[in-house]
C-alpha cells in the first residue's frame, strides 16, 4: 500500500473505468428501518456484489489477451467500481463482460437491476490501495446519474468512437446498443442470450435453456414493479417515488421487448432466406454440431470454428436454438445424414424453416405487457 510519504507514486492512470450502482437502493435502505426483513435483502445484495469484486471465470475471458492483475475493482456502499488498463481491444471487452456478468447475477439471483457507466480517463486505482479517485470517477458518476436515466449501464461515446472500424462493427453487433438520443449502453440481455446459446448455460447459475432466460428476466421486472406498488400506496411521497421508478421499469421493459423483436426478425429472415441458411449451416453449424457431437468420426472435414465471423453473429444465436431443437428430434441423426456433412447440411436445412417459426411463436410468450406496467 502507498504510504503518505509515497508522494511520488501518486498519480494519475488513464484506465477503462467502470462505476456501477444499484438501483433503488437508498429507498431500501430508508425502508429498511421500518422493515427490518429488508436488512437481510440489503445484505444479499451487497454480499453478492463483494462477491463481483473478483474477477467471473467466464467464456469471454478464457480467450482474452489480458493479464488479470492489471484489474482492479472496489466496493463501497452499493457501488462497485472496477477498472484496467486500455492496452488493446482485449482489454476492452474483459471489463464490459465484466460489468455485463454483475448485471445477470444481481437480476437472476435477486431481482435487482442496475444502472451506471464505462468511461476512459485518468484515475488513480493503485493495487493493494483501498483510495480511488480522479476525473474518471467524476466523469463516469455523471454520465450514469445524469443521462443513464433507467437501469442501464452507458458507455462513453469517446471511446467507442476512439475503436477502428472492424472492431467498433463487432462491438455494436456483440454487445452495444445505441439509442435515439446517440447514447450507447450495454445490450446485456441479447449478450446473455447469445451465450446460453453456444455455452448451453454451462457457465450460467440459470438457466440453460437461452427462451428461459427471456423469461426470468420478464419475471425479474414485474417482480420489481410489484414491490413499487406494493410501497406507492403508504403515503404522497412513496407514491411520487413508485411513479418515478415506474418509469424506469417502462424503458427496461421496452429494452426487453427490443431485443425480442430483434430475435424474432432475425427468425423471420432466415425462414424466408433459404440461401442464407444453407451458408450458415455449411460453413458454422455442421462443423460445430459435429465437433460438439463427437462425431468426426462420421464425417472426414476438417472442423474450424467460425462463430466470430462478423457476417453471422448477429443471426447464429437464433438459429442455434432452431438447430438444436432439430437434432434432438431424430434418435439416430447419424445414420439419416449417412456419414455426409451435405446430408447433414441439408437435412437441417429442410427442417429450419418449421422450427424457425415455432421460435418466433415462443418468443412471443416472453415479452412484457407495458401498458399493465402503469402506477
Amino acid at each position: 500500500m502507498i504510504g503518505l510519504t509515497d508522494k511520488n507514486a501518486v498519480r494519475y492512470e488513464k484506465r477503462i473505468f467502470a462505476f456501477v450502482d444499484i438501483l433503488g437502493f437508498a429507498d431500501l435502505i430508508e425502508d429498511s428501518e421500518h422493515d427490518t426483513t429488508k436488512i437481510l435483502r440489503i445484505y444479499r445484495l451487497l454480499d453478492l456484489a463483494k462477491s463481483m469484486t473478483q474477477l467471473p471465470v467466464s467464456y469471454k475471458f478464457e480467450h482474452l489477451q489480458v493479464e488479470l492483475a492489471k484489474f482492479r475493482s472496489h466496493i463501497f456502499s452499493d457501488t462497485i467500481t472496477m477498472s484496467c488498463p486500455y492496452e488493446s481491444f482485449d482489454y476492452f471487452n474483459a471489463i464490459i463482460a465484466w460489468v455485463m456478468w454483475y448485471q445477470y447475477f444481481m437480476w437472476a439471483e435477486e431481482g435487482t437491476f442496475l444502472r451506471g457507466a464505462i468511461v476512459h480517463g485518468n484515475i488513480f486505482d493503485e493495487e493493494n490501495s483501498p483510495i480511488i479517485f480522479g476525473p474518471a470517477m467524476v466523469a463516469a458518476y455523471r454520465l450514469e446519474t445524469k443521462k443513464a436515466k433507467w437501469p442501464r449501464i452507458l458507455v462513453d461515446s469517446s471511446m467507442v468512437k476512439e475503436l477502428p472500424d472492424q472492431k467498433r462493427l463487432r462491438a455494436l453487433k456483440e454487445y452495444l446498443r445505441k439509442d435515439t438520443a446517440g447514447k450507447y449502453y450495454l445490450d446485456y440481455l441479447h449478450d446473455l442470450f447469445a451465450i446460453t446459446c453456444f455455452d448451453k448455460g454451462k457457465r450460467l447459475k440459470s438457466p440453460s435453456d437461452p427462451i428461459a432466460l427471456l423469461h426470468d428476466h420478464k419475471v425479474a421486472i414485474e417482480k420489481a414493479v410489484e414491490r413499487i406498488r406494493e410501497q406507492g400506496v403508504t403515503s404522497r411521497k412513496n407514491a411520487k417515488r413508485g411513479k418515478r421508478l415506474l418509469d424506469k421499469y417502462r424503458r427496461l421493459s421496452k429494452y426487453h421487448n427490443g431485443v425480442i423483436d430483434r430475435l424474432q426478425h432475425v427468425a423471420l429472415k432466415l425462414q424466408n432466406n433459404n440461401d442464407l441458411v444453407r451458408s450458415i449451416n455449411s460453413e458454422v453449424m455442421a462443423h460445430g454440431l459435429i465437433r460438439e457431437r463427437g462425431w468426426q468420426q462420421y464425417f472426414n472435414i476438417e472442423l474450424e470454428f467460425t462463430a466470430e465471423n462478423l457476417k453471422y453473429v448477429d443471426i447464429m444465436p437464433v438459429l442455434g436454438i432452431a438447430i438444436e431443437r432439430i437434432i434432438t428430434e431424430p434418435k439416430d441423426i447419424e445414420s439419416l445424414v449417412d456419414n455426409d456433412p451435405v446430408k447433414l447440411v441439408d437435412f437441417l436445412c429442410e427442417k429450419s424453416p418449421k422450427y424457425l417459426g415455432e421460435l418466433q411463436k415462443t418468443l412471443d410468450d416472453t415479452k412484457i405487457e407495458i401498458g399493465t406496467l402503469g402506477a
